[in-house]
């Protein structure tokens, strides 16, 4: 187990998924996966599911608060835990009230960024190249994600970065090569 929270952070298409999948298996992360937790919520049809709906669909973020509030609630309910945050935070309003919360948890924990680093060319091709659904496979809205991204996420890499906080990694390697680096870093930090 980890003595930092870690988020994995990087552009759609730069395997964060993957490596938080495999970083969970191998350290034992509490793993808070947002893009899972709001396709749950409107596969299971709730309220604040199909509030998120729309903003899925077009390629847009969800809300502050509604992401907020989820994950809030998965803190609190696993305060002991080390989490590998991914997807999460997205903005830098969600990154000052993360530190926030984890700041009032008996058990703080400092949070890392660790940054999946690849071009924009690489990435849409790995976006249209992946058969999840067919906003994977739509240029326009694959544009669209890169679009909102650079203009809302990409600020929470400076956020992290003036404490430093913020680790780098070639995202453009193999899958295995980042995964090794990946855990170099994490247990450098332990």
């Amino acid at each position: 187990m980890s003595d930092n929270h870690i988020i994995i952070y990087g552009s759609p298409g730069a395997g964060k998924g993957t490596q938080a999948r495999r970083l969970v298996e191998k350290y034992g992360f509490f793993h808070v996966e947002t893009g899972k937790i709001i396709r749950d919520e409107i596969n299971n049809g709730t309220p604040l599911g199909k509030s998120m709906t729309d903003f899925i669909n077009n390629g847009r973020l969800v809300p502050d608060s509604h992401t907020i509030g989820l994950v809030h609630d998965i803190i609190n309910r696993n305060s002991d835990k080390a989490f590998l945050f991914d997807g999460f935070p997205r903005t830098v309003i969600q990154a000052i009230v993360l530190n926030g919360i984890l700041n009032k948890n008996k058990n703080y924990k400092k949070c890392i960024l660790v940054g999946l680093e690849v071009d924009e060319a690489e990435l849409k091709r790995r976006i249209l190249a992946r058969d999840r659904d067919a906003n994977d496979r739509d240029p326009v809205v694959t544009q669209n994600r890169i679009t909102v991204f650079n203009r809302e996420t990409a600020p929470v890499k400076e956020f992290y970065s003036r404490r430093d906080l913020y680790y780098a990694v070639d995202g453009t390697r193999s899958e295995d090569d980042v995964f090794a680096e990946l855990c170099n870093f994490i247990n450098k930090i332990k």
